[in-house]
């Protein structure tokens, strides 16, 4: 199972740059070059048309793409709607009660230590 990389609108304007300067470089380069080789005006017509659709098909798809995104962040982010405010009106402050105490670490040991100590040795010392 591969995972799909999170598309962003950079990288989707991204590809829609290169589309379009692929796209057009194609068209007018192929136009060109068969231009050069004195090829029939119908077939320079014929590859100008089929490419410049092959073009807006492949540029048509990136738009709906990108819009395709724009709607689904939207659709996640929906907008709050504000109503008035009445700024001479403060809201009401959050009361808090007190937490527990946190014993201490220090505390644990010496109840850890205090078995330790009886009565028969504390005379000794």
């Amino acid at each position: 199972m591969a995972i799909k990389p999170a598309e962003s609108p950079a990288s989707i304007g991204v590809d829609i740059f290169w589309t379009t300067v692929f796209g057009l470089g194609l068209i007018f380069g192929g136009t060109v070059a068969m231009k050069a080789f004195d090829l029939r005006e119908t077939l320079i017509i014929a590859y100008m048309l089929l490419s410049s659709l092959a073009f807006i098909g492949l540029y048509g798809l990136d738009l709906w793409r990108f819009i395709r995104f724009y709607r689904s962040s939207q659709e996640t982010n929906p907008r709050v709607q504000v109503g008035t405010l009445d700024t001479k009106e403060l809201d009401r402050a959050e009361t808090r009660g007190l937490t527990e105490s946190i014993s201490s670490v220090t505390e644990n040991t010496t109840r850890s230590l205090e078995p330790l100590r009886t009565p028969e040795k504390q005379g000794k010392l």
